[in-house]
């Protein structure tokens, strides 16, 4: 139904209310002045010269293998339709040529756009679908980049730990969120 209330039929008028749909959604009305950056702010991150070693270390066999594995097994496939089971499953028969693709990834600094891609599956979550507000969209990721995701993670928090913790004279109101790959 579009948001005039009218139902759609046509395949292109169907893809133009979801586009739309989700465009409002990841949209906001509010209006903000551009941020101003002082250069000489009174406070900053700090990390020691160990931490960004660490950042910069090559990643192993086992962060990619434990990316994996903290990975739920059967939650959304990714575009291909496997999921974090089958990788994990058949590990010794794929298990080089992942860690293989998430090294080159970190190398080059750069997540070759086949592996970038998304899909986006729409759940109904009510029978009876008539709006775009009765469905749930599931990001359906590579699960390569999904590895790498995690692998990100993992060395930012081991390297920064309670960020907030490490930022020197930063506002009491500053806040770090920490964010979920599943």
């Amino acid at each position: 139904m579009s948001n005039t209330g009218e139902w759609v039929h046509d395949e292109s008028e169907v893809k133009e209310v979801i586009r739309n749909g989700f465009a409002k959604l990841y949209s906001t009305s509010l209006c903000s002045a551009p941020r101003h950056i002082q250069s000489d702010s009174t406070w900053h991150a700090c990390i020691t010269d160990e931490d960004r070693d660490n950042l910069d270390a090559e990643v192993t066999d086992e962060e990619i293998r434990a990316g994996l594995w903290s990975l739920k097994a059967f939650k959304a496939p990714g575009p291909d339709g496997l999921h974090a089971g089958f990788f994990q499953r058949f590990w010794l028969v794929v298990g080089r040529s992942v860690m293989e693709e998430v090294k080159k990834i970190f190398l080059l600094k750069e997540v070759p756009e086949v592996l970038n891609s998304t899909l986006i599956s729409l759940i109904p979550k009510i029978p009876g679908l008539e709006t775009l507000n009765n469905y749930c969209p599931i990001s359906l990721c590579n699960m390569v980049y999904k590895i790498v995701s995690k692998v990100v993670m993992e060395e930012k928090r081991l390297a920064y730990g309670e960020i907030d913790a490490k930022v020197i004279g930063a506002p009491e109101d500053v806040k770090v969120n920490h964010y979920e790959v599943s």
